[in-house]
């Protein structure tokens, strides 16, 4: 994936920024799924921080609301029941491009 030039905004920031003006919640597609983050969730200066200080379970947990942070779980689980960390890794990094907070 291509990254802006420094400074300029990507197309994620803008839909970001877009939502946040317009008071909507943002929608990002993860694995053939579309997942929510309500607004009230993106405008949480305790999620920023938890992600500043790198508690990012915590911080996705908060954006996506006890629901679908189980879905999220489920949807990724092996055989085994563990839930893989290259799976929640993938999955941070796109949420963070949906909030504008990617590369």
């Amino acid at each position: 994936m291509a990254t802006a030039p420094k400074g300029a905004k990507a197309p994620e920031d803008h839909k970001a920024a877009k939502a946040e003006a317009e008071g909507k919640d943002i929608t990002f597609e993860w694995n053939d799924r579309d997942w929510i983050v309500p607004r009230e969730a993106f405008d949480n200066v305790e999620l920023f921080e938890a992600i500043e200080d790198e508690k990012y379970l915590t911080a996705v947990r908060g954006y996506l609301g006890r629901t679908q942070w189980s879905e999220f779980k489920d949807s990724v689980r092996d055989d085994a029941g563990r839930v893989p960390t290259d799976q929640f890794e993938s999955f941070l990094n796109t949420l963070m491009e949906a909030l504008g907070q990617g590369n």
